[in-house]
């Protein structure tokens, strides 16, 4: 394979980045998504984030980032006692990239790992770089700044059972559809909800009161220094992106945040959970495989 160029001098970006969302990978058998309506090549998909990280290798210059937006690993490693062995081939894959990864926290790698087991599996400071609250903004480039949210702040999965959190979620939880056991392993999901309301179901979760001040201040701070925003999510921040049923809990908020900043120009990058994997930026693709990509921005 031949090297791919980029730009010519006089129109070099001031920074681009790859993105890869919905691995899902599992050393195992092709299998299904919970309801049979979605296949999934367990095995295809390393394949396919071998081949990502070998394409941004050909590049004549490196992403500065790649963004790797959650569910690397799938759910089914939990039965088949690969959590661990899992995590660690693809974050190995990932590391042959020729830049950092900035990951993000799915709902998958949370069905394998509480969060303090997640930072001991991916190693300290490799991913989980706060903690448990993983909302943080870095710089790629003079005049931007990249948000990365945590959708599972408040959230049934991922938290012990006493953490503040996850009793807030149980509490909502109850409150918009009382049909999810709190334990977030039963019920019947969908039988009473309908619209953007389906959104309440374990799968999802929400940035929660302090996050969002958190937000707002971030916004604030790059609308005063004229700064451009990307966001990045690995819940969908807005309806439009999706049928409703793949949302942060309290996706109104958030967009009640972004709109109040005036900001210049924002991007929200976001993916949407292995039901219906979307990418949003300025316009909405809907996949139903891996997806693979790298974005240029340019002033």
């Amino acid at each position: 394979m031949s090297a791919i160029p980029t730009a010519k001098p006089e129109e070099r970006p001031l920074f681009s980045f790859g993105v890869i969302a919905d691995v899902q990978w599992a050393d195992t058998d092709d299998g299904s998504n919970y309801d049979k309506t979605v296949m999934r090549r367990y095995r295809g998909a390393f394949r396919t984030l071998e081949r990502a990280v070998g394409w941004w290798n050909l590049l004549l210059e490196p992403p500065t980032f790649i963004a790797q937006l959650g569910d690397i690993i799938d759910g089914v490693n939990v039965d088949l006692g690969q959590s661990d062995s899992a995590l660690e081939a693809a974050l190995a894959a990932l590391r042959c990239a020729p830049c950092p990864a900035v990951s993000i926290v799915g709902n998958h790698e949370l069905y394998n790992f509480d969060r303090a087991q997640l930072a001991r599996a991916s190693g300290e400071g490799a991913w989980l770089k706060h903690g448990d609250k993983e909302f943080h903004s870095f710089a790629p480039a003079a005049g931007w700044r990249v948000v990365v949210l945590d959708p599972y702040q408040l959230a049934l999965i991922g938290h012990a059972q006493d953490d503040p959190r996850r009793l807030a979620a149980v509490d909502l939880i109850g409150r918009e559809n009382p049909s999810v056991d709190p334990s977030g392993a039963g019920g019947e999901w969908f039988k009473d909800v309908t619209g953007y309301n389906r959104r309440f179901v374990p799968y999802n979760g929400g940035l929660g009161g302090e996050q969002l001040t958190w937000l707002r201040a971030e916004l604030a701070a790059a609308a005063a220094a004229s700064e451009r925003v990307v966001i990045m999510c690995h819940v969908i921040l807005h309806p439009k992106a999706c049928g409703g049923g793949t949302m942060v809990w309290d996706y109104p908020e958030a967009l009640e945040v972004r709109d109040t900043s005036r900001l210049t120009l924002t991007l929200t990058l976001t993916l949407a959970l292995a039901l219906t994997p979307t990418l949003t930026l300025t316009l909405t693709l809907t996949l139903t495989l891996t997806l693979t990509l790298t974005l240029t921005l340019t002033r």
